[in-house]
C-alpha cells in the first residue's frame, strides 16, 4: 500500500499533486494550489473531469468555455460556511485568477 501521508512540495502555487497512480487508487486524484491575489493558474483536463473547490479565499473562474465569475465566500476553513465548488467536464480546461489570497 502506498504511503498516504504526503507533505506539500512547496508553499506557493501547486503545493500538492496526488494522482490515482501515486495513491494506489483507480480514479480519484487531488491537487492543491496556494495563490496570492492577482495570480492565475489553470489546467487542461483531457480525459479527466474536475471539481474545483475554494477552500479559502476568492477567485474568478473561466471553465468549459464559460466565465463563472467570482467564487468563494469563506476566508478561513474554520468559518461555518460551506466551500464554493465548480464542476468541469472532461476534455475542457479551467483557469482561476485569485482575487484574494486563496487555497
Amino acid at each position: 500500500m502506498p504511503d498516504l501521508l504526503c507533505k506539500p512540495f512547496g508553499t506557493h502555487g501547486k503545493v500538492h499533486q496526488i494522482t490515482p497512480q501515486s495513491a494506489g487508487w483507480r480514479y480519484v486524484g487531488f491537487s492543491l494550489y496556494r495563490l496570492h491575489a492577482g495570480e492565475t493558474v489553470g489546467e487542461a483536463l483531457g480525459d479527466n473531469e474536475a471539481i474545483l473547490v475554494m477552500v479559502e479565499g476568492k477567485a474568478t473562474f473561466d471553465a468549459a468555455g464559460q466565465s463563472w465569475g467570482e467564487l468563494g465566500e469563506r476566508m478561513n476553513v474554520f468559518e461555518k460556511t460551506p466551500p464554493h465548488c465548480l464542476y468541469v467536464p472532461n476534455d475542457n480546461s479551467w483557469e482561476a485568477t485569485a482575487t484574494t489570497d486563496c487555497v
